[in-house]
């Protein structure tokens, strides 16, 4: 009875061994995947500060940067308000012809493209480039008008907007206003 025992005890010993030499070797991979995570998570960030720096600049949409333009507009004086997110949608889906769906997510996409907005007039002045390769003087036009009512539905549109605006006539080349 006692040998039984002792290779019951042996035998124990043995699964313990087991048992905790597989919970080291899977604390081992979880600690090389956090590692290998991170890795990739900084080479992820490096490669896309190197790629984009500026994502408004990688606009190639004149809808969406339109809206982009009308977001940071009307962002410029705070967050958007729930009356500036109606008319934003309401140029979306009327001047631009955009589908509800589409609306949405061009909103969502412009509102994300400047969520970390410094500058009003850089922020309009990178979404131009679509606008001036694509776009016709009526459009261009027609664009003024959206952004003067999207700017002016919380009040009347301040300095800032004003200025903005008038740069952003001028590098459109429109003569009057």
């Amino acid at each position: 009875m006692p040998f039984i025992l002792g290779i019951l005890a042996v035998l124990g010993a043995i699964v313990i061994f087991v048992i905790r030499a597989n919970q080291a070797a899977q604390a081992a991979r979880e600690l090389g995947e956090v590692a290998s995570e991170a890795k990739g998570f900084l080479r992820r960030r490096r490669w896309k500060s190197k790629t984009i720096t500026d994502q408004i600049r990688a606009v190639e949409d004149p809808r969406l940067a339109a809206a982009v333009m009308m977001c940071a507009l009307a962002s410029s004086d705070g967050d958007l308000s729930e009356s500036e997110v109606t008319a934003i949608q309401d140029q979306l889906m009327g001047a631009l012809e955009l589908a509800q769906d589409d609306c949405a997510e061009t909103l969502a996409q412009a509102r994300w493209l400047t969520r970390d907005m410094k500058d009003l007039g850089t922020v309009l002045h990178r979404a131009a480039a679509p606008i001036k390769a694509i776009c016709t003087v009526q459009e261009k036009t027609e664009l003024l008008e959206m952004l003067t009512a999207v700017a002016e539905v919380d009040g009347p549109m301040d300095a800032i907007q004003q200025d903005a605006l008038d740069r952003l006539h001028r590098e459109l080349d429109l003569n009057q206003r």
